[in-house]
């Protein structure tokens, strides 16, 4: 990722890698080219991203794997015209699929628990970046 090739990042998908989001919305794999293309422009690496498994599942054959995950990244970004440090986590199911001798990315599920910090507030991750917001409080709907 933090050589920003966006070829050599969705090498590691399927041709028909897409992922279904915590609205329900379906994201085809065109889709989710543009949204790893906007996150390695609008981002700046390094992009510190850790990944722990919670829980994994292998099918019989051994072609089918099913992983909850929690995805954690730290980075810079410039929002509103100054440089900040986003940190954002979140919490999903990744289906990957072994095929030609690689494991590839199928299918992005049951996105859930998402955080978004920015230079150490908790913000609103559904909404757009207002250093004047009052941390975020999700439990205040």
């Amino acid at each position: 990722m933090d050589k920003r090739n966006l070829q050599n990042i969705l090498s590691f998908k399927t041709a028909d890698f897409h992922s279904i989001g915590p609205d329900g919305k379906v994201l085809d794999n065109i889709s989710m080219k543009e949204y790893t293309r906007q996150f390695i422009t609008n981002n700046i690496p390094p992009y510190n991203s850790e990944f722990t498994i919670l829980n994994l599942r292998l099918s019989d054959n051994k072609i089918v794997a099913v992983a909850d995950v929690q995805q954690e990244s730290t980075r810079k970004r410039e929002l509103l015209g100054k440089i900040r440090e986003v940190k954002t986590s979140v919490k999903q199911t990744e289906t990957w699929i072994f095929a030609d001798g690689e494991w590839k990315l199928k299918l992005v599920d049951n996105v859930h628990d998402q955080k978004r910090f920015v230079d150490g507030k908790r913000v609103d991750p559904s909404k757009p970046y207002n250093p004047d917001d009052p941390p975020f409080d999700p439990d205040k709907k």
